[in-house]
């Protein structure tokens, strides 16, 4: 295993003990270890003959390993003689690197070893371009002008849904960033070490390095899945190919600012770090950090891998329990994920409703939009109206429910704030029923050990994806109907909020306006394209094209460029980079969505 074999047995007292690796390796089951597992199953088996339960008790043995206590000296480590389930130190997830950190705007800080930035040694510094943030070395200063004893390892440096739309939870304080979620995304030494070593972690060896040309790769790896079905295999030494090392680890991880009257226990509470704009001085630059020491709670944790057996990554996504309310502030669901009341699958899950794969009627619903999707490469999605006659111009003050605005100059999609009444896909009963398992093993190892409670009690999965699916090949542009639907379009509530990253399949298209469509484009025929309609394939295993849904068909657009599956690895040395704040009117676009006519096709 990653971390050597240190499993816990959680019905002996006392600080866990070895026990045998047959026990960890044991796809039925979980155990309550710092081991990261390699992939669902240990013999060789591949990742797509699991059942559904044993791919979520794989997503529990990864978020139970990545949430343990972080060794203090070694960044991505565990230190195994402390228990899991405690949430006063810096976790094995937390102290993978940022995204600025394996590509930082400052280039002279790209050869650092992954170690340096350990908690025992103050924590990360975070290096923008100096040019945008206007400071000497690109690391920003603190708005109170104190420096932390301990620079937070949430560097909550992203502000919107890669570049859609800025979700907001009812429940939360209004005073600055508001309500809104902020996020980070992290990687973990597999691939750090592999940009780093191939010198392409910063834009001047991306652009200049003709020996080890990042661009050319590119190029190579693209060429390579259109015509060969199948994606380069794994070397982090060569250059030829664009292929993170197996067992390279992501992480996107949401937050938020608590209320003072919400039960912190129910959250993992850690010191985060987030943005301000400010009027530049000099030498103090354009923009200034805020580290609050214990206010923000996670709200999402995404985990993805790149497995022997699943080179197109495993995808998990796990929420803390009471995300998702009704206007009161009650929880739709329980902690497992079961809803409360399933008499709510009769509503919409937006509000104003929005109705999916439905054209406007002869006598509409004053109070809904209708959005249909492309019928083919030259057409494009529709919403309409963009407005509805009756929705509020801003979210209710007294309504505690999730919420989402998208972002300005999306004038192609609704113009007014959308609140959450329930996921698009409800979790699968197998999901809910493997949560109450993780749920009760975690419960047991927390009272053998001396320890109350634990936050992680209060963490469901909601899906997971570990095997591509497609949609017929007669039926781009309809909605996948298959009895797994939910994990087709595997998403998160406050990671993928709107309508087009809970139902996403085939990819955006090649504009501002933040629309998707099932079709390739004439410049990726045949090579991006299979069936007669020319449907999109964003996903290749062992010869085969897939139009897959959710989050690995979304991931699937940055591979189809070149790029692994890996947004962070797609928009990694840009030739500025800087912080995104709270309460921008805009996004930085410099993710995806805005770059997409830029790439090669």
């Amino acid at each position: 295993m990653l971390f050597g074999i240190i499993l816990f047995n959680v019905l002996l007292l006392g600080y866990p003990t070895r026990t045998l690796t047959s026990e960890a390796d044991n796809p039925n089951s979980i155990t309550i270890s710092s081991n990261i597992p390699k992939d669902i199953f240990s013999d060789g088996t591949p990742a797509s003959k699991a059942t559904l339960r044993q791919a979520a008790i794989f997503a529990w043995k990864e978020f139970i390993a990545l949430n343990w206590p972080a060794d203090p000296d070694l960044r991505g480590k565990p230190k195994p003689n402390l228990p899991f389930g405690s949430d006063d130190k810096p976790l094995v997830w937390e102290t993978l690197r940022n995204k600025i950190e394996i590509y930082p705007g400052n280039s002279k800080q790209a050869n650092q070893p992954f170690y340096n930035g350990s908690p025992s040694k103050g924590g990360p510094h975070y290096y923008y371009d100096p040019a945008k943030v206007l400071t000497t070395d690109g690391e920003i200063y603190s708005c109170n002008g104190a420096a932390p004893r301990r620079n937070a390892f949430v560097n909550l440096d992203e502000a919107d849904e890669i570049g859609l739309n800025r979700m907001y939870a009812g429940k939360a304080p209004t005073n600055y960033p508001g309500q809104q979620f902020l996020y980070l995304a992290k990687a973990n030494q597999q691939e750090y070490d592999y940009v780093k070593n191939l010198k392409w972690n910063t834009f001047d060896s991306r652009v200049t390095n003709k020996n080890t040309s990042f661009s050319q790769a590119t190029q190579n790896t693209i060429s390579k899945i259109q015509k060969s079905k199948e994606y380069p295999i794994p070397n982090p030494t060569n250059p030829t190919f664009i292929s993170l090392p197996y067992n390279t680890l992501e992480i996107k991880s949401a937050w938020r600012h608590l209320n003072t009257d919400e039960d912190t226990s129910k959250f993992h509470v850690a010191p985060v770090r987030f943005y301000k704009n400010q009027s530049s001085t000099k030498g103090q630059g354009n923009y200034c950090f805020v580290q609050s020491e214990k206010d923000w709670g996670m709200g999402a944790l995404h985990i993805i891998q790149k497995t022997p057996s699943a080179p197109y990554f495993i995808f998990a996504t796990f929420s803390q329990a009471d995300n998702i309310t009704k206007k009161d502030g009650t929880s739709v669901e329980d902690v497992n994920g079961q809803l409360k009341n399933p008499s709510i699958l009769k509503s919409n899950p937006f509000d104003p409703k929005i109705f999916s794969d439905t054209p406007k009627p002869r006598n509409p619903d004053p109070n809904a939009i209708y959005e249909t999707a492309a019928s083919g490469i030259n057409d494009s999605q529709k919403f309409d109206p963009l407005t509805p006659a009756n929705a509020p111009e801003n979210h209710l003050p007294n309504d505690l429910r999730l919420y989402y605005e998208n972002i300005l100059g999306a004038s192609a999609l609704p113009q007014v704030p959308i609140s959450i009444n329930r996921r698009a896909n409800p979790i699968p009963d197998q999901i809910i029923a493997v949560n109450q398992y993780a749920h009760s093993v975690i419960s047991n190892y927390i009272h053998a050990h001396g320890l109350s409670s634990s936050p992680w009690l209060n963490y469901k999965l909601v899906n997971i994806q570990w095997v591509p699916l497609t949609k017929n090949a007669n039926a781009p542009g309809k909605p996948y109907i298959g009895s797994d639907v939910a994990n087709y379009y595997l998403a998160n509530e406050v990671v993928e909020t709107d309508l087009n990253l809970q139902l996403f399949s085939g990819q955006f298209k090649n504009t501002n306006e933040n629309l998707i469509t099932d079709f390739a484009y004439k410049n990726q025929i045949p090579g991006f394209a299979f069936g007669p309609k020319n449907q999109y394939a964003n996903v290749v295993h062992q010869g085969k094209q897939f139009n897959m849904g959710g989050c690995m068909g979304c991931h699937g657009n940055a591979t189809n460029k070149g790029a692994d599956f890996s947004f962070i690895l797609l928009d990694g040395p840009v030739p500025f980079s800087f912080p995104e704040v709270g309460g921008d009117a805009l996004p930085n676009q410099l993710r995806f969505i805005r770059q997409q006519s830029k790439r090669p096709q």
